[in-house]
C-alpha cells in the first residue's frame, strides 16, 4: 500500500511539474482606430465551455478613438461559434439602426472570419 502511494505521489508531482514548464508566449495587441470618416465594430463573446451558458457584445469607436456606442446580452446555452456569429448580428444591426456606413469590422473568431 505505501508503495502504491508513493508512486501515486511521484507521478502526480511529475505531472504537475510537467504542467508548470509549458512555454507562453504574449503578444502585444493594440487597437487601431479605423481611417477618418469610418468606424469600427469591435465584436465578442464569452461563453461558459463550448456548449455553455453565453454572452455576446462588443462596441463600435469612430476614426479618433471615441466610444460611440456599446452593446452586450445574454445568449443562452450555445456552442463558442454561434455565440460569436449572435454577437456579430448584434453589431452589424446596431451600425444600420444608427444608419453607419463606412463600418469596419474586427473579431478574434478565427472560425467565423475565415468563412
Amino acid at each position: 500500500m505505501a508503495e502504491t502511494l508513493a508512486k501515486v505521489l511521484k507521478f502526480a508531482y511529475l505531472g504537475l511539474n510537467e504542467r508548470l514548464k509549458r512555454t507562453t508566449r504574449s503578444i502585444q495587441v493594440r487597437w487601431l482606430p479605423p481611417p477618418e470618416n469610418w468606424f469600427k465594430l469591435n465584436s465578442d463573446r464569452s461563453s461558459l465551455g463550448n456548449l455553455g451558458k453565453a454572452g455576446g457584445g462588443g462596441i463600435i469607436r469612430n476614426s479618433i478613438e471615441n466610444w460611440v456606442r456599446g452593446y452586450a446580452r445574454a445568449i443562452g446555452h450555445t456552442i463558442s461559434v454561434a455565440a460569436e456569429l449572435w454577437a456579430l448580428r448584434d453589431g452589424i444591426n446596431l451600425c444600420i439602426d444608427l444608419n453607419l456606413t463606412n463600418v469596419l469590422i474586427e473579431m478574434d473568431a478565427k472560425i467565423v472570419v475565415e468563412r
